[in-house]
């Protein structure tokens, strides 16, 4: 029975999927060896990475359908809707070039901007709105 850990500055994922490899790699040289794959925690990473950035997915077209349910009206709700996926990209590109790599704590983090960037264009649309009923302020004063 082998146990392989990583180091500390390395990939959970990518460490098991080149372990994978090796092993598959070594068994196909010698028919005589037979590795059984007991645990993967490369598994459960994948697995919990993909419920995060489907939710990611869920929660920003949730809150888009939410937003046109209750104002009304698509320009705002557009604003929104483009605003998410622009913010998300740029947080990738950001991500990358600082050598933060796709974890569940780095994409958690992402979910939680999300609904931040959803809470503060909802609380900003809202005052735009009061100042130009509520105080009759031309558009782009408001």
């Amino acid at each position: 029975m082998l146990s392989f850990e990583k180091q500390s500055t390395a990939s959970t994922a990518e460490v098991a999927q080149n372990i994978t490899a090796e092993s598959a790699r070594l068994m196909a040289e010698n028919p005589n060896l037979h590795v059984v794959e007991m645990m993967n925690q490369g598994d459960y990473i994948n697995l919990i990475i993909d419920s995060v950035l489907s939710n990611l997915l869920y929660g920003g077209i949730l809150a888009i359908a939410i937003l046109l349910l209750f104002l009304l009206d698509w320009r705002p709700t557009l604003i929104v809707a483009i605003s998410i996926p622009t913010s998300v990209v740029v947080a990738f590109v950001c991500m990358y070039f600082s050598g933060i790599t796709l974890n569940v704590m780095s994409l958690s983090g992402l979910e939680l901007g999300v609904g931040m960037l959803v809470d503060n264009s909802i609380v900003s649309i809202e005052n735009i709105y009061r100042l130009r009923d509520e105080e009759g302020l031309p558009i782009l004063t408001a």
